[in-house]
């Protein structure tokens, strides 16, 4: 759990697999966060008021942010396979800013946080989740990691947020989650 909030592994490409994760051309590329159809909309210029895409490919996704100058979570290795602790590592070392090219905490949403519907959850009593459920836990994190965490629900599609790390607020994260 502690390489989890260290920040040691924040530097690798989260694209492995599926795109080889050259430099970014800009010098802040930022965390993009959404289900990932509305992530490809939203990395190829997808007006907010439409949905372009129903479905999202690996490769296509990546290829298209990393084109845009947007830091994805998009793994397809054997070497680190994604899984939800996977994810939390990714997302931790976004809200510290550190992820190759991020330029500071710097991130954007490509469904506005406020607009979730909670009636849309998939999971049940029986702890399983489906992907579209991944990004519902990512905003719930980000609001118990970032001090500024209710600033969340204010923002607009694209608009960006700079998450307000607090060391004692990812410490005490890290111990909720071993407790369980």
């Amino acid at each position: 759990m502690q390489d989890t909030f260290s920040g040691t592994i924040c530097g690798r490409n989260w694209l492995e697999g599926n795109h080889p994760g050259s430099p970014f051309s800009a010098s802040s590329a930022p965390a993009v966060l959404g289900p990932d159809p509305r992530i490809l909309d939203f990395c190829t210029g997808c007006p907010a008021d439409q949905w372009c895409t129903n479905y999202a490919h690996d490769g296509t996704l990546a290829a298209a942010c990393h084109d845009a100058n947007k830091n994805i979570l998009r793994l397809r290795t054997g070497m680190l396979p994604w899984n939800m602790c996977v994810n939390l590592r990714w997302l931790t070392c976004a809200a510290r800013g550190q992820l190759p090219g991020q330029g500071g905490p710097v991130m954007q949403f490509a469904v506005a946080p406020k607009d979730l519907d909670i009636g849309k959850l998939h999971g049940d009593n029986t702890h399983k989740y489906v992907m579209e459920d991944v990004y519902y836990a990512e905003v719930c994190i980000l609001n118990e990691l970032c001090a500024n965490g209710h600033e969340l629900f204010t923002l607009r599609r694209g608009q960006t947020f700079r998450c307000q790390t607090d060391q004692r607020r990812f410490n005490e994260y890290a111990r909720l989650l071993q407790s369980v």
